[in-house]
Order: structure tokens, then C-alpha cells, then sequence
């Protein structure tokens, strides 16, 4: 170890070590932290920052600071990039700097998921659906065919009602 480290706890191989400024866990396995009272807290000069939780066997991750954004920032070809950020001014609007993929068969939804989007890839029948009140409202399928009204579109266009059907087109 340099003069200037000083071994806290350990030996040279597995250790924590100390300089006044920073400090460094050195382990040739796991770095467990545990806690029994369920979080660990992350501070800077006494203020809390972030803490990881164990709430009933979720995990959460919480910034306690007031209006701070949660951000997963990685490395792609050695450029940082943000591919997350949770905005916490904006009531934890998710910002995504890339594509989301949702699988097969999943939605993406709004509230109790009454109004959602569901994709479905199944080969032939492959289909994007669009749902409002629970029920479907329009479908293209992947044969390009827009459905309103119907879940099987027969043409470019198929609009179907069982009630007094209006289509207008303006210019």
C-alpha cells in the first residue's frame, strides 16, 4: 500500500482502505452490504442522498433529494450516455434516450390499463391494437390494414359500426 492509505480493516488482498478523501472496498469476491433495519443510505457531508429499500420484498431506490432526477447513465464505445432519466419535477416522468421494446404480447398501458397499446407478433395474424374503455377501437395488422370498429380488416381502410356509421373526409 502507498504511505499515504492506511488499512482499515483487513489485509492488502481483501481490505478497506482509507485516505482522508476517499475510500476503496477491495474484495476477490461479493461486496455484500446489509443492513437489519431494511435500507442503506448513501450521504455526502451528512446529507442524504440515496437509499436503497426494502419495503415488504420490493426494492426501491429513493432520491431523497427535493426535484432531483434519477438518472442510468452507462458506457457505449467509451461515450457516456443517459439511456434513463426518471424526472422527479415532473412527477417521475420517464424520459428514454433510446427505443423501448416491449415483449409479445405485452402493452403499454395508461392507468388501470383500460387504454393501452397492444402488440402482438403470432407470424400471419401479427397485429398492433389499440384499446380505449377497456375494448378495442382500431387495429393494423401486418398486412397493413387499418380496422376501425373491427378486429379483422379486410381492406386498406375498414371502418365498421353496428349504429348510424359517419365517415367524413374534409379538405
Amino acid at each position: 500500500l502507498a504511505n499515504d492509505k492506511k488499512v482499515i480493516f483487513g489485509d492488502a488482498g481483501e481490505n478497506i482502505v482509507g485516505d482522508g478523501t476517499n475510500l476503496a472496498i477491495t474484495s476477490s469476491g461479493y461486496i455484500n452490504l446489509d443492513s437489519v433495519a431494511n435500507n442503506i443510505n448513501f450521504k455526502s457531508n451528512g446529507t442524504g442522498y440515496l437509499s436503497l429499500i426494502n419495503s415488504a420484498g420490493s426494492a426501491w431506490i429513493r432520491n431523497s433529494g427535493q426535484d432531483k432526477d434519477i438518472l442510468f447513465i452507462g458506457n457505449d464505445g467509451g461515450s457516456s450516455i443517459t439511456a434513463l432519466t426518471l424526472d422527479m419535477s415532473d412527477l417521475g416522468k420517464a424520459i428514454f434516450n433510446g427505443s423501448i421494446n416491449v415483449g409479445d404480447g405485452h402493452v403499454v398501458g395508461w392507468g388501470d390499463n383500460s387504454y393501452r397499446i397492444e402488440g402482438k407478433d403470432d407470424g400471419a395474424n401479427a397485429r398492433l391494437g389499440f384499446v380505449t374503455g377497456s375494448s378495442e377501437r382500431m387495429r393494423i395488422t401486418s398486412a397493413g390494414n387499418v380496422g376501425i370498429g373491427t378486429t379483422s380488416p379486410e381492406n386498406l381502410l375498414h371502418v365498421c359500426s353496428t349504429g348510424n356509421a359517419q365517415v367524413e373526409i374534409t379538405r
